[in-house]
């Protein structure tokens, strides 16, 4: 299993949220530039940060994206199951050209997806066991602690 870069990137666009001073809304170009991303690129990822129900997006001049809900209430599994895309488990079914006894090839090939699907789903479980919230310093939870505007200008005059 490999994740995807479109998943470490919506793990930092929720830190960053979290962490945004007052938590105001942030612009798309602001995310894009604090993650070195084009903005095109991380406009898809946020996306799917709003369809999964972990951000919310605002169109206006004050507007951006923001968290749904409250950092300590969103899981790693949270951002994880909004960006991660799986492709469904298949079987070329080899076993049938291998063996004489195609019943139990097949029987072991539902075996294998079986316990593929259930590790899949542990390993969901797992995540969903991680709090973002436990990712960043409490203190800076609370009403943000960087100003990322500010810190986007630092970066360019650099």
């Amino acid at each position: 299993m490999k994740l995807n870069k479109s998943t470490e990137q919506a793990v930092y666009v929720v830190l960053i949220l979290a962490l945004e001073l007052d938590h105001r809304p942030l612009k798309s170009t602001v995310l894009a530039d604090i993650l070195q991303v084009s903005d095109s690129y991380l406009k898809k990822i946020l996306r799917k940060l709003v369809v999964g129900q972990v951000i919310t997006s605002a169109a206006s001049k004050d507007g951006g994206f923001q968290l749904q809900r409250p950092i300590n209430s969103i899981s790693l599994a949270d951002v994880y199951s909004a960006v991660q895309t799986e492709a469904p488990l298949t079987f070329e079914h080899i076993g049938a050209r291998l063996f004489t006894d195609i019943d139990h090839v097949k029987a072991g090939e539902q075996l294998i997806a079986r316990t593929l699907e259930q590790a899949q789903k542990n390993f969901v479980a797992t995540l969903t066991e991680i709090s973002m919230a436990e990712l960043l310093e409490t203190y800076a939870i609370k009403n943000g602690a960087i100003a990322w505007e500010d810190f986007r200008s630092n970066v360019a005059k650099k």
